[in-house]
């Protein structure tokens, strides 16, 4: 997966070592195991959790740590059953959901983790994670024109943290595979300005660009494909 998110954001998701997100009820250094997570003792970490986790079952920063000693062993299944615990406790964590989806891709459950992202972005519309990495799945999935709007909103939305131009390159991408080329040379346009130092998009945008020409002289006096560009906010 292309994290089009910039460092510390975290779209592509957290690898194995990476700490769970900070919690509203404590921190990670302050929970019973953290200690043991640090050592390595991953075992001991998880009876000091579920130990914790019996007298304050709604910490989600220790379900998240319980979770996280989990995928350090690669174990993602057992992972996966920490965060539904702590949905049954706090269904309405998006934060959870989305993590399951980045759990269920790299187990290539590609389906599943699309219903999880979607179900992410329906407790919060505004995770621009889950909406990046649902995206990245339905290409996978073959789904170019749904991943094509989320791009699209994506780029409406303007979210801090996120690299636009490369969400426009992936964008750009699927135009042409849709047979949208006038509107991916604009995205690519644009992309260029944002980072006129791209060493990717000239060379596609010249690829993009020989595409549309050839469109329109294929199409004659008629109605070219993709001609119409599709209008965002940023166009206002």
């Amino acid at each position: 997966m292309v994290s089009l998110l910039l460092p510390n954001e975290g779209s592509g998701g957290p690898p194995p070592t990476t700490p769970p997100p900070p919690s509203t009820t404590t921190t990670a250094l302050e929970l019973p195991g953290a200690e043991q997570i640090r050592t390595g003792d991953l075992n001991a970490a998880r009876a000091q959790i579920r130990a914790y986790l019996e007298q304050h079952p709604l910490d989600e920063q220790a379900h998240f740590l319980l979770a996280h000693t989990y995928e350090r062993e690669g174990d993602f299944a057992a992972a996966v059953a920490a965060y539904r615990t702590l949905l049954e406790v706090q269904s309405n964590n998006f934060e959870a959901h989305y993590r399951i989806g980045l759990l269920q891709e790299r187990q290539e459950q590609l389906e599943e983790a699309a219903d999880s992202y979607t179900e992410s972005l329906a407790l919060n519309s505004d995770f621009t994670p889950a909406r990046l990495a649902l995206a990245e799945v339905l290409v996978q999935l073959g789904r170019a024109e749904e991943a094509a709007e989320l791009y699209f909103e994506v780029i409406d939305l303007r979210p801090m943290g996120v690299h636009l131009d490369e969400v426009r390159v992936e964008l750009a991408r699927l135009l042409l595979e849709l047979g949208q080329t006038d509107n991916a040379v604009i995205q690519l346009e644009r992309a260029l300005s944002e980072n006129p130092r791209s060493e990717t998009v000239p060379e596609l945008l010249e690829q993009a660009e020989a595409a549309a020409a050839t469109t329109t002289t294929t199409m004659g006096t008629g109605t070219t494909i993709g001609s119409a560009t599709t209008t965002t906010a940023e166009e206002g």
